[in-house]
């Protein structure tokens, strides 16, 4: 699991990748606010 965190330069978890062919889109570390979540959920689909 280290190696992933940092591949991804990942430093919070949980935090979310949004992938697309194979390379980081972007990256969110979640907040208790669920509108931003879902926005950003709906940006990087």
């Amino acid at each position: 699991m280290t190696a992933l965190l940092k591949k991804y330069d990942i430093d919070s978890v949980p935090t979310l990748v949004a992938m697309k062919d194979g390379k980081v889109k972007a990256t969110y570390s979640p907040t208790p606010d669920k509108k931003k979540l879902a926005d950003w959920l709906k940006e990087h689909k």
